[in-house]
C-alpha cells in the first residue's frame, strides 16, 4: 500500500521542514539583530 493512513505525504513532510527551517532563520535574525544593535552601542560609546 503506497500511501499509509498513519504515514505524512512528502508534501506534509516538506511543510513541516520548511517551517522548521523558517522558526530556525527566525531565531538566527533575531541573534545577528541583536550582536549588531550590541555592536552598534558598543562603537558609539567608544
Amino acid at each position: 500500500m503506497p500511501n499509509e493512513p498513519n504515514r505524512p505525504s512528502l508534501l506534509e513532510e516538506l511543510d513541516a521542514k520548511q517551517n522548521e527551517v523558517l522558526e530556525q532563520l527566525d531565531a538566527l535574525n533575531g541573534r545577528i539583530e541583536a550582536v549588531l544593535r550590541d555592536w552598534s552601542q558598543e562603537t558609539k560609546g567608544a
